[in-house]
């Protein structure tokens, strides 16, 4: 496995994206069999999603490097992850009923429930599940970088001299040289140190089309982390989980993405 935190967590998100859609197929094929209960796949789906957006989060914070401190180890006793997993499953708890109701009726919506919870359907479903964990991987991403700045009282060096090296700090770097168009001019505004105790992000625009949202995140340049309301890949923007865009920091940090995945 890679040495580089970047690396090993996209890496690790990537398989524990892979392994939640798994299984998540196989419980909605399981269930439309008859194999499972509602009650059953109910369970056993809370408990898939819980252990997987626990270990989004944790990912997070690796990516962060904070697991080292004692106050951000509390914070995952309550984890971004739980709070994510209990909402996704009643979107999950949701759709089991729809497939219920579809095998019990003949009408034009119960037969459109139906095909979706054919193979081509479940796995469609289940590959949203799997990409939702990259939200909850960024928030606590986010959330670990805030708490390190506020603890530390800094919030990096400006940007021509605090990005850093590697791909992310290269990109960022190169757009701010003579020569090209700076990301301030435009984005709007410039990546310049934030007040102590924050760290300024960017929403960076993937390779893909993009929904409303996303154009609006970005066109608001360089502002503290604490003033996203939202996070690629959590599922509130209008292109839902398949988000390609990622966030990058003042720092030279950057945040996860599915722009890997088609």
């Amino acid at each position: 496995m890679p040495d580089d935190p970047e690396q090993q967590t996209d890496e690790g998100l990537r398989k524990l994206k892979r392994r939640l859609s798994y299984a998540l197929f196989l419980l909605l094929a399981r269930y439309r069999r008859g194999d499972l209960t509602a009650q059953e796949a109910q369970a056993r789906g809370r408990t898939l999603l819980l252990k997987a957006h626990r270990a989004a989060a944790t990912l997070g914070y690796l990516r962060a490097r904070a697991l080292g401190s004692q106050e951000l180890q509390q914070l995952l006793a309550a984890p971004v992850g739980e709070r994510v997993a209990l909402a996704q499953v009643s979107f999950l708890r949701g759709f089991l009923s729809d497939v219920k109701a579809a095998t019990e009726g003949a009408t034009d919506a119960g037969r459109a429930v139906a095909r979706a919870a054919t193979g081509a359907g479940r796995k469609a479903r289940a590959v949203l599940y799997g990409q939702r964990l990259t939200g909850t991987a960024n928030e606590a991403w986010a959330t670990a970088l805030r708490t390190q700045a506020a603890q530390e009282g800094t919030a990096g060096t400006a940007a021509t001299g605090g990005l850093g090296s590697g791909p992310t700090g290269d990109l960022v770097a190169a757009e701010l040289q003579p020569g090209t168009t700076p990301l301030e001019a435009r984005l709007g505004g410039s990546p310049l140190q934030g007040l102590p105790g924050e760290v300024m992000g960017l929403w960076v625009l993937g390779n893909a089309e993009h929904c409303q949202d996303c154009i609006e995140e970005a066109s608001q340049g360089w502002r503290p982390l604490s003033e996203f309301t939202r996070w690629p890949g959590d599922g509130s923007s209008a292109c839902l989980t398949a988000c390609k865009c990622v966030v990058v920091t003042n720092t030279g940090a950057k945040g996860f993405t599915n722009a890997e995945e088609g």
